[in-house]
């Protein structure tokens, strides 16, 4: 979609922004204020299907309980927070861009955010999470991560005299495994779907699509993108760049991950010393072993997670469990996995410190 030309865009954009807020390869500066102008249409729109719905279970026997219909309504209901959580978060930073607002494919909202501009960015990476994450509750904390990353790669960058640019994005673009949903057995449901590849392979399609229009749109040549894969999205991750994401993508981190049946670089179509993998101590989820095994026991690149101090000087404290790896730690600082983030992201791995 990125041979659109630009006029025929700014058209589609004025008359039909629905066709378009989606579509993998048009430029975020498109594609993002067509999401944003969507915002309040898809908000009025379920708002009416929550009344219909309404409507519907007061008409049936037991209030619906014994149907889809209230399931339906509380997911519309859902989708109304994932919309008033984007609205908060682009109230407080406008410059952010919103490639992804999606309140109709999947049970949950899609969305996907970037920190920067991935149009012209020498450097993108694309965070993709794992178990629990929804928009609502997920999308302001990587938001918040994806923001610290892209400053301190920008600073690695700086430090070795490099001026170029970075455009970090936090991607929900599927129904990720949840404990909470309606009629359910949600904590149960949720153990079966993380326990199947059924929800990364749908990701994973969409995932390649996503990273293919990021290198389509870029004005950059020779963009460098990194997929940064977190735990159960790090499967996704996995079966993206083995049905041809690969193409598109440069370098991977996969962190917390239960497994990415691959073994070698090639097992994902990866160029050698290009696959990166940490695992936290105290780390339950990582190794589950569901999906191949421990990739942290692989010929991938392992890069530490330990308290130290890094070649500019700076200590960064460890990552401990699954959820601290991209988080700040009590100094103020990337934890050392956060760290090792930020210089793969860069381009700068020389700097990573191993485990």
């Amino acid at each position: 979609m990125a041979s659109v030309q630009p006029d025929r865009q700014r058209q589609m954009l004025r008359h039909a922004p629905g066709l378009i807020a989606n579509l993998d390869g048009i430029p975020s500066a498109v594609r993002s204020p067509a999401n944003l102008d969507r915002i309040q249409s898809e908000r009025a729109r379920l708002q009416d299907d929550s009344v219909r719905i309404s409507q519907e279970l007061h008409r049936e026997f037991f209030g619906g309980r014994l149907s889809n219909t209230g399931a339906g309504q509380w997911y519309a209901e859902r989708k109304l927070e994932d919309l008033d959580a984007l609205d908060e978060l682009f109230r407080a930073e406008p410059c952010r861009r919103l490639l992804l607002m999606d309140m109709r494919s999947g049970e949950r909202g899609f969305a996907a955010i970037a920190i920067g501009d991935p149009d012209t960015a020498d450097h993108i990476s694309v965070t993709i999470p794992g178990l629990n994450t929804n928009v609502k509750d997920s999308m302001r904390g990587m938001v918040g991560e994806a923001t610290r990353l892209r400053a301190e790669a920008v600073r690695q960058l700086e430090l070795a005299g490099r001026k170029e640019s970075v455009a970090t994005i936090a991607w929900i673009g599927y129904d990720a495994p949840q404990v909470i949903g309606p009629g359910k057995f949600d904590i149960g449901r949720a153990s079966f779907d993380v326990s199947r590849s059924s929800k990364a392979g749908i990701a994973a399609d969409a995932l390649g699509s996503f990273f293919h229009g990021l290198r389509a749109a870029s004005v950059n040549n020779g963009v460098h993108i990194t997929a940064l894969g977190h735990s159960y999205g790090s499967l996704a991750t996995s079966l993206a760049l083995q049905r041809g994401a690969s193409a598109a993508v440069d370098d991977v981190v996969f962190y917390g991950s239960p497994g990415v049946r691959a073994k070698v670089e090639s097992d994902l179509g990866i160029a050698d010393r290009h696959v990166y993998v940490m695992k936290a101590e105290g780390d339950s989820i990582a190794g589950f072993g569901r999906f191949g095994g421990d990739p942290t026991r692989t010929e991938f690149h392992r890069l530490s997670t330990a308290e130290g101090i890094t070649p500019d000087g700076v200590k960064h404290e460890r990552a401990f469990g699954h959820a601290e790896y991209a988080r700040t730690g009590d100094n103020g600082e990337l934890r050392m996995s956060g760290y090792n983030l930020a210089v793969v992201v860069a381009g700068l791995p020389e700097l990573a410190v191993v485990a």
